[in-house]
């Protein structure tokens, strides 16, 4: 284990930051189906009563706030639904 050790010696900012990046893709990958859940909640359920514009701006936003301010995830969700809820 100690010779192990010494080999990875020289290489640990590089683990360290392969575990990071493999933590941040599993939090992306937990959050695939959260996100098309509001998707489908907030805009294909109400397809017919937006335009095709309004659907695909909100859905655009929707994944814009999503990737980019999703610090605090329900007053996020609750500012998104206040700013543009039929886009």
């Amino acid at each position: 284990m100690k010779l192990l050790l010494t080999y990875l010696k020289q290489y640990k900012g590089l683990i360290v930051l392969a575990l990071v990046l493999a933590a941040i893709n599993q939090c992306f990958s937990l959050m695939d189906p959260w996100i098309l859940k509001h998707i489908v909640d907030d805009y294909a359920t109400k397809a017919k009563d937006l335009t095709s514009d309004q659907f695909m701006k909100g859905i655009g936003l929707f994944l814009v706030e999503r990737t980019f301010f999703s610090a605090d995830t329900e007053l996020s969700c609750s500012r998104s639904r206040s700013l543009y809820p039929f886009v």
